[in-house]
């Protein structure tokens, strides 16, 4: 029996993982091989069976209940999404770690997050039978900062989902401009505002732009806003900022479709899956050329340096004065795209469980 830790379900980056790589899961009908285990107190999810726990991630009590309940119900392999594991395992451990953003980046972290993550990314070397990471940049990162060896870690890319796609309603479009109020020329943001994100040098790189585009910024507000807005103000750029705050993915795919152009200047990702949807949506893209997110866009987008706010404004202006380059990198986005499926990601997964059981 396979084990696989949903309590993340709910999380951003690692729920979404969870909840694409499950659901594919099912369509592979392993249903009678793996259950999932889930502090919502339910008995089953979709064709799964629940074991059910009461311990939160990260806490003291989970290290007591998770060898507890893998013995109990006779798992043959327990699969984390994230770096959290029981240190006392009796049985095949998966785990997929998507970054190091917390080692990488100290001064946005607590030291308990980092000191927690260091602990227990160091102990998967010894404990952990197969390391899955979202990306080669990861594994890489890994290689460097812990030492792990090639062969322990399996390269497996997230995917998009099917929803994320281009469409031809333009009175929809059109609607969805007015409610969000983007304009015609509008660049579009997702994602949370985290200082490793680069949302002050996006703005900056804001200002050097034609003054009808406006930037939509979709996302949670948290304690970064701050900063921000100072530079809103600095750069009086407040009539051509948009917050949306958090949306629904119907409302997000259309505002992926609505934008004219994607920009997504981040520092480091272990992924980037927003830069994935919005080519899947067709939509141009601007990115780093830095971390994982070169390997992910490869020649279908532009890439600049995150540092530079000339290189980045220069770049959104030659975007949005060009139709021929629009269409070339919506054609190219597209391409690109279809590469990185769920699916994919899912029968990878099951041939890492596969290797091991059979070990």
């Amino acid at each position: 029996m396979i084990l696989f830790d949903y309590r993340m379900k709910n999380w951003s980056g690692i729920g979404r993982y969870s909840s694409n790589l499950i659901e594919e899961l099912s369509k592979i009908k392993i249903a009678d091989q793996l259950s999932l285990f889930s502090n919502y107190g339910k008995r089953q999810i979709d064709d799964f069976k629940i074991i059910n726990c009461h311990s939160n991630v990260f806490s003291v009590s989970e290290q007591i209940e998770l060898p507890y309940l893998n013995l109990k119900n006779k798992i043959d392999l327990f699969h984390s999404p994230h770096f959290v594991f029981p240190i006392f395992k009796f049985n095949k451990l998966v785990l997929t770690i998507h970054d190091l953003t917390p080692l990488l980046f100290p001064e946005y972290f607590s030291s308990f997050a980092r000191g927690y993550m260091r602990a227990m990314i160091w102990l998967s070397k010894f404990k952990a039978d197969k390391i899955i990471t979202v990306s080669k940049n990861t594994k890489e990162d890994l290689i460097k900062n812990f030492g792990f060896k090639e062969n322990k870690i399996k390269v497996i890319y997230n995917g998009v989902e099917e929803s994320y796609q281009p469409f031809i309603d333009q009175e929809l479009l059109k609607d969805t401009r007015q409610k969000y109020n983007t304009g015609e020329n509008c660049i579009l943001y997702v994602g949370n505002i985290k200082p490793h994100k680069n949302i002050p040098r996006l703005l900056k790189a804001l200002s050097k732009v034609n003054e009808d585009s406006k930037l939509i910024i979709v996302g949670k507000r948290d304690k970064a806003y701050d900063e921000i807005f100072e530079v809103i103000d600095k750069y009086q750029l407040n009539e051509r900022v948009i917050f949306t705050g958090f949306v629904p993915d119907e409302d997000l795919i259309l505002l992926y479709n609505a934008a004219t152009l994607f920009v997504y200047p981040s520092l480091y990702e272990g992924f980037g899956l927003p830069p994935l949807e919005a080519m899947a949506c067709g939509t141009p893209v601007i990115t780093s050329n830095v971390s994982s997110l070169p390997e992910v866009v490869g020649d279908a987008a532009i890439t600049i340096n995150p540092y530079n706010i000339e290189e980045l404004s220069d770049s959104i202006n030659k975007v949005l004065s060009s139709k021929e380059l629009q269409q070339e990198l919506s054609q190219k986005g597209l391409e690109r795209s279809k590469e990185f499926t769920w699916r994919r990601t899912a029968e990878e997964t099951l041939k890492v469980y596969e290797e091991l059981l059979k070990g």
